[in-house]
């Protein structure tokens, strides 16, 4: 009675701050259960929504996308039209954004929820900055444009390179230091209470006897069942270097220096 009727999990939240508790259900969790009824039912442990994929919702949801036309881009984006989203959005490099001007895709950016980064080049520098500045750009125009319940999310598609040698292969080297040069920025991120950021690390590589490749589709629907149950590091995999490489992202991984986390 002296509380009003409000228990410990029914705090008052403009947008429901970022989750700190992986196995309890907290006043952070239960605020987002008031925005989606059908999600996010445990009351005090997050059992129930892991097993059932309730501790995430697609519902009504704005997603813009880099590298729509890849392998994986076109999977998930696939995976997400099953879902009920309320939009998705491929930016197309050379037309909505490139390496000189990352301002013409603000537009698109301040109106979503999800900015999924996709795409892949073999310029470490521009790879790496690319999505830095896209990541930037959408934070700092989606908390300015309008106030949601939830929080802007940011899901990026890694690899298990970033923990495998890359076995003297030229080609696989640039693309080792590429994914490898953004994942001081990805741990700061992963960290930052203004974004809800998921690192997907898919298992696809090269070696030497030839090329192992996930199928796109397998990926996708890996990634979306981590997804529904609340993951923020998601291993995509079938060779289980991406659970190992759970150990290097989190103790590891340096901070980005230059990263504005706060």
């Amino acid at each position: 009675m002296l509380a009003s009727g409000r228990d410990s999990n029914h705090l008052v939240y403009k947008t429901a701050p970022k989750d700190p508790n992986w196995i309890f259900a907290g006043p952070e969790f239960h605020a987002l259960h008031h925005v989606y009824p059908d999600r996010y039912i445990g009351s005090f442990i997050k059992l129930f929504d892991w097993v059932w994929g309730t501790a995430y919702s697609f519902r009504g949801k704005r997603f813009v996308i880099t590298g729509g036309s890849g392998a994986f881009g076109q999977a998930i984006v696939a995976e997400l039209e099953k879902e009920g989203v309320q939009s998705i959005r491929d930016l197309k490099f050379g037309v909505d954004w490139d390496h000189q001007h990352f301002e013409k895709a603000t537009a698109e950016l301040s109106a979503c929820d999800v900015l999924i980064l996709a795409h892949n080049t073999e310029d470490q520098d521009a790879d790496c900055n690319s999505a830095v500045q896209l990541v930037r750009l959408f934070k700092r125009n989606r908390s300015s444009s309008e106030t949601s319940p939830t929080l802007p999310e940011v899901w990026y598609v890694g690899s298990e390179i970033e923990l495998l040698p890359s076995f003297g292969n030229e080609q696989l080297q640039r693309y080792s230091q590429s994914r490898r040069r953004f994942l001081p920025h990805a741990r700061s991120f992963f960290d930052d209470p203004d974004i809800l950021y998921r690192h997907i690390v898919p298992s696809s590589f090269w070696l030497p006897i030839g090329t192992v490749t996930l199928p796109a589709g397998w990926a996708a629907r890996r990634a979306m069942c981590w997804i529904r149950r609340g993951a923020r590091y998601i291993p995509a995999t079938y060779t289980g270097i991406a659970y190992l490489n759970y150990l290097k992202f989190m103790h590891w991984v340096p901070y980005a220096q230059d990263t504005d986390r706060l």
